[in-house]
């Protein structure tokens, strides 16, 4: 049994003590909640920390807010950043929504904090008197904006996870680069990729195809990729895919990467990049096998050939998931994906090859 959330308190807060206070205010009502309900309140598990630099997005992150207000006890913590602003401020709107599920009251907190001037360049001090003691915390980099706080020892060691999505830079390429680099020499440093979670449909189909018995010897004898993606740019999609594909191929002696990969792009809509086709040809014992996936009136098809064999082929709906979904399935995750990283650092080196 469930019920939609209920909107038990609000408040405006100027200075960051005033918000301090505010939120201590509305932590002490979340625990009154539980006392004078029918239900025990379950308190938060998880803070989440949107790092926005424009109105559109807060906009995005009031809408996954919102989901995870349906479901997860949490604090979510909304930044609208501006630090050209001639003027230092920091002023912010307080909430707390409480809803019943599973036998459990959930509420969830929510501050929407905008920061201008000389505060906005050090975000993790503005933040870091919001946050609940032992309470992971997790902060999303909304949109494509410098990454160079987001980045830093110190939020490295203070979060439990920097999101973000490679895809929303211009330069994905250059962007995955960076991150392989700084995921290298910063082992606090823990990333997680929209892109990387948007291919898992495209991973497991690829994964399925080399599934058979006599399948990874033509995995080991890849001989050519080739990823096209949709749209004005290569996407980070189609980077980490062929990263992830190049990272479970063993390297030809004195070579860091094998094979090359071919990147090719053709026209889409206005919407950003995104995956159209992957396709593989491995050779092992004189005999060739393709794989080749393709995105087409909203359907991922798989198909297989392999000489002297059948021709396999299977489809999936290409339903693109929402950025609440995406976020969602990340707070769910309880460690670091290694294969993200392996694939991340393959997919710098592919481009450099």
């Amino acid at each position: 049994m469930s019920q939609s959330p209920t909107l038990i308190r609000t408040a405006h807060a100027s200075g960051l003590n005033a918000v301090a206070h505010e939120l201590i205010a509305l932590h002490a009502e979340t625990l009154r909640a539980g006392e004078e309900g029918s239900t025990p309140v379950r308190l938060s598990c998880l803070t989440l920390v949107a790092a926005c630099t424009d109105e559109a997005g807060t906009e995005t992150a009031e809408v996954v807010a919102s989901r995870i207000a349906e479901t997860s006890p949490a604090r979510i913590i909304i930044i609208l950043a501006d630090p050209a602003a001639a003027e230092a401020s920091i002023t912010a709107d307080l909430s707390l929504q409480c809803s019943v599920r599973g036998g459990g009251q959930v509420c969830a907190e929510q501050v929407q904090l905008r920061v201008a001037g000389e505060p906005a360049r050090h975000l993790l001090s503005v933040v870091a008197p919001l946050l609940l003691p032992d309470v992971p915390v997790y902060l999303w980099v909304v949109g494509a904006p410098p990454l160079d706080q987001a980045l830093s020892d110190d939020v490295a060691g203070a979060c439990e996870r920097v999101i973000l999505d490679s895809n929303g830079y211009a330069d994905s390429a250059r962007t995955l680069m960076l991150l392989a680099t700084h995921a290298s020499v910063q082992p606090r440093l823990r990333l997680a990729d929209l892109a990387w979670v948007r291919g898992r449909r495209w991973r497991e189909l690829l994964a399925q195809a080399f599934d058979g018995p006599d399948m990874p010897r033509y995995l080991r004898g890849l001989q050519s990729l080739a990823v096209t993606t949709a749209g004005d740019r290569p996407c980070s999609d189609g980077w980490l895919i062929a990263g992830w594909i190049a990272s479970r191929v063993p390297p030809t002696a004195g070579e860091s990467f094998s094979p090359k990969v071919e990147m090719a792009t053709i026209s889409g809509s206005d919407a950003a990049p995104r995956l159209a086709a992957v396709e593989l040809e491995g050779h092992a014992g004189g005999g060739a096998a393709r794989v080749r996936l393709a995105r087409e009136q909203g359907v991922i098809t798989c198909s297989l050939e392999v000489e002297r064999g059948p021709r396999l082929v299977r489809s999936l709906p290409a339903t693109d998931p929402s950025t609440a979904e995406l976020v969602g399935s990340i707070l769910q995750e309880t460690d670091v994906d290694p294969i993200h990283l392996a694939a991340l650092r393959a997919a710098a080196l592919a481009d450099n090859a």
